[in-house]
């Protein structure tokens, strides 16, 4: 039995900054453990990462979706992005084995999206991170 779940991080405006894409497979692998009925069992079988550039109309509907959200706040950021300031979405596929709760190893899928702005993934970390099972 396969779990797929998605991560998507936050959408956060960051500076640039050193950070590598194994931070961000760390960031992932943490907010994972945190759901995993015994974390300590856990084993990465591969990690795949890609990177886009976000879409005008993925980046309205990221924005509608945050927490904070208002329609001056939405304009104000599809103004940016007119403006040039375009976000990138960084992604990492995991394929892992876990055991379930009655000690059985399973095979496990988990994307992880981190989208953030001059290509800096410094801010990914489990804490904030959002998981969606389908």
């Amino acid at each position: 039995m396969v779990r797929r779940a998605l991560l998507t991080i936050a959408l956060l405006g960051l500076g640039s900054g050193g950070a590598t894409a194994g931070d961000l497979i760390s960031a992932c692998e943490q907010s994972l453990a945190d759901h995993l009925v015994a974390p300590a069992g856990y084993h990465r079988v591969s990690a795949t990462q890609t990177q886009k550039t976000v879409s005008r109309d993925d980046y309205h509907r990221m924005l509608i979706a945050k927490i904070d959200y208002s329609y001056e706040k939405t304009e104000q950021g599809l103004r940016e992005y007119d403006a040039g300031k375009v976000p990138e979405e960084f992604s990492v596929h995991l394929v892992y084995d876990a055991p379930n709760a009655f000690n059985a190893p399973v095979r496990g899928v988990v994307d992880c999206v981190y989208v953030a702005f001059d290509g800096d993934v410094s801010g990914a970390n489990g804490a904030n991170v959002r998981l969606i099972f389908p």
